[in-house]
């Protein structure tokens, strides 16, 4: 996969999974890619939750997007809280960004964890394919796979 190098890198079980979404997408089978998309960003938003110490369910990804959320906020001195060493300046901005690429991807977890049955265009399939891309590239900066 073009442009995914640094995402394999960090991210070895997603080597596959950027293939068949690039290949689905070549043969006109949207929904097919989204769905090899949603299996990347299983991966990415498990050790995303993970470096948070948030507790994830696979279930139900929208709770865990939320409960990431919160977590950012907290960490920047949210409530009240102290920010933990170290988390002001590059790391609150890595995880600030990595809140925004995947919130472009939240209507795509919702409806794949909400609906078996959801449908997409070539477009949307594109721009999922694009923006999974965009948000496992960003957290490879900092994280890898979690064993």
């Amino acid at each position: 996969g073009k442009g995914w190098e640094q995402a394999i890198r960090a991210f070895s079980h997603i080597s596959e999974e950027v293939e068949e979404s690039a290949k689905c997408l070549d043969l006109d089978r949207p929904t097919a890619s989204v769905s090899h998309s949603m299996r990347i960003l299983e991966i990415g938003l498990y050790a995303l939750a993970d470096s948070l110490n948030v507790p994830f369910q696979s279930q139900n990804w929208n709770t865990v997007l939320e409960d990431i959320d919160t977590e950012i906020e907290l960490r920047s001195g949210g409530k009240g809280k102290t920010p933990p060493p170290g988390w002001k300046g590059v790391v609150e901005r890595f995880y600030r960004d990595a809140a925004v690429h995947y919130g472009n991807l939240r209507v795509a977890w919702r409806n794949n964890a909400q609906h078996a049955n959801e449908t997409y265009s070539g477009e949307q399939a594109r721009r999922i394919h694009e923006h999974t891309k965009e948000f496992m590239e960003h957290i490879a900066m900092r994280l890898k796979e979690v064993p």
